[in-house]
C-alpha cells in the first residue's frame, strides 16, 4: 500500500529564472533546478518526518512536478490551492490535539460570532508540551514543522493574507514544486 504523503514548496524564481523562462528549450533544466533547490530544502525532513522524497506523481503536473506560474498558471493555482487546504486540514488537526490536551474551566457564547473558552492545561503533560513546541518551530519557518507547504523565498511554513496576495496576483514569478514524501517506517 502506498502512503506517502504529499509536500509543496512555493519557489521564487529569480532573475535567472525569469530569463530561462523566456526560451522554451530552458523549460525542462529550469524545472530541473527548481525541483534540486527545493529537494535541498526538503533534506531536512528525511529521517525525521520521511524516509524518502520525491517528485510527486499526480496527474497533469509537468516534468519534476514543478509548476511554473507563467507556462503553466491553472496547474500552479490548483496545486497550490489544494496545498493550501490540506495545510489548514493539518492545522485544525493540531489544534484540536492540543485543545483535547486541556481541561475546560469556562465556555460563554459572547454573541452568534464570538464564543470564548477558558481552557486549562497540565505545564507536565509531555504530549502538550511536544505539540506546543512543535507549533512554535511552524511559526518560526522550521521545514520539519511544516504542515504539508512551505514558502522557500520567504523560508515560512506560513505566511499573511498580504503575501499571499502578491503570490497569486504574480504567479509568473513563482513555480510550485509537488514532492511525494513516504513516511519513516516505525
Amino acid at each position: 500500500m502506498d502512503n506517502k504523503n504529499h509536500f509543496t514548496v512555493v519557489l521564487p524564481l529569480g532573475d535567472t529564472g525569469q530569463a530561462m523562462l523566456r526560451n522554451e528549450s530552458d523549460l525542462t533544466d529550469l524545472r530541473a533546478a527548481l525541483w534540486n533547490r527545493a529537494a535541498d530544502a526538503m533534506k531536512p525532513l528525511l529521517g525525521r518526518i520521511c524516509s524518502r522524497i520525491s517528485p510527486a506523481a499526480l496527474p497533469g503536473l509537468p516534468p519534476y512536478s514543478v509548476a511554473l506560474g507563467r507556462t503553466e498558471p491553472n496547474v500552479f493555482l490548483m496545486r497550490y490551492l489544494a496545498a493550501r487546504e490540506a495545510q489548514e486540514m493539518e492545522l485544525a488537526d493540531r489544534n484540536l490535539r492540543i485543545r483535547s490536551r486541556g481541561r475546560i474551566i469556562f465556555s460563554e457564547r459572547l454573541d452568534e460570532s464570538i464564543g470564548m473558552t477558558v481552557t486549562a492545561f497540565r505545564r507536565d503533560d509531555p504530549e502538550l508540551c511536544q505539540e506546543l513546541e512543535r507549533g512554535n518551530r511552524f511559526f518560526q519557518g522550521d521545514i520539519t514543522c511544516a504542515a504539508c507547504l512551505y514558502y522557500l523565498g520567504l523560508n515560512k511554513s506560513y505566511i499573511e493574507e498580504k503575501q499571499e496576495q502578491q503570490i497569486l496576483s504574480q504567479v509568473d514569478r513563482y513555480a510550485i514544486c509537488v514532492a511525494d514524501l513516504w513516511p519513516v517506517e516505525g
